[in-house]
């Protein structure tokens, strides 16, 4: 290929991809990386969002590059919802969400753009690290037994102390 032709398959590219090709759409997080439960906040570099005329995405993790390339769509069981990102005036891409409930590690952060293509779009938007899980809590709260087991204990030997006369 010359290079009097390479500005004409630029613009193939672009006439045959559409606006919505999202290549340009990096997530940068802050912090790049936190335990679940935490708030996250990010931002694209430059107009990450243009082309995507709701203005809104929804950002899912996936536990792999493999996976974020497979999975069909957000409703993949693979993929967990991490939060919306939306745009603003100048089509900059704005992120705030919880760290969801998952295990410790790396994953792959991508986007679901539902009026990007029929039948939307799933993209990769960054990574994410997620340093610590919280282990569910079940049951009462151990203080609470603590509490219990204590109060038994003092009271066992109250009666016992009464019961020998001491």
């Amino acid at each position: 290929m010359s290079l009097k032709s390479a500005p004409v398959l630029a613009v193939l590219v672009v006439i045959l991809i559409g606006p919505n090709a999202n290549a340009a759409t990096v997530l940068e997080f802050e912090p790049p990386g936190a335990t679940v439960g935490e708030r996250v906040t990010g931002i694209t570099m430059g107009a990450g969002m243009t082309g995507i005329l709701s203005g809104r995405v929804v950002v899912l993790l996936a536990p792999s590059q493999r996976v974020a390339d497979t999975a069909r769509g957000p409703k993949d069981a693979r993929l967990v919802r991490f939060g919306v990102m939306t745009a603003d005036e100048k089509d900059v891409g704005h992120f705030t969400a919880t760290v969801p409930n998952v295990e410790a590690g790396s994953y792959i952060a991508v986007a679901y753009c539902r009026g990007c293509i029929e039948g939307g779009s799933l993209f990769t938007v960054g990574e994410f690290e997620v340093t610590g899980a919280v282990l569910p809590r079940t049951g009462r709260p151990l203080t609470l037994w603590t509490a219990v087991g204590m109060t038994l204990v003092i009271v066992g030997r109250v009666v016992l102390r009464k019961r020998d006369g001491i």
